[in-house]
């Protein structure tokens, strides 16, 4: 399986299936879920409580700036997270800022 932004090639991983805003992509069973989004390019992946988008920083857990929602929860930091099949995640999605609210940008 080729990415767009893979860093490495020919990995022989277990491949799942899990759903991105709605969008169905194939992920490596076990990578890290920030690792997904990035070999996909999906760089700005959260809002913070102020409303501002951001991307990873750290890639460690240590920022929180990569906080995403899966499978309903809120608040998920996408660099600590393995990826398992049948996952939904929802990017640049805050508990504080409903869909509508008026902060959705690219």
């Amino acid at each position: 399986m080729k990415r767009p932004y893979d860093l490495i090639e020919g990995q022989e991983s277990e491949t799942v299936t899990i759903t991105v805003d709605g969008q169905k992509i194939t992920a490596f069973k076990g990578e890290m879920l920030l690792s997904t989004l990035l070999a996909y390019g999906r760089r700005a992946i959260s809002i913070n409580d102020h409303g501002e988008i951001s991307g990873a920083y750290c890639g460690m857990g240590i920022c929180h700036l990569c906080m995403i929602t899966v499978n309903g929860f809120t608040k998920q930091r996408a660099c600590q997270l393995p990826v398992t099949g049948g996952m939904v995640i929802e990017t640049k999605k805050n508990l504080h800022f409903p869909p509508g609210f008026g902060i959705e940008k690219e």
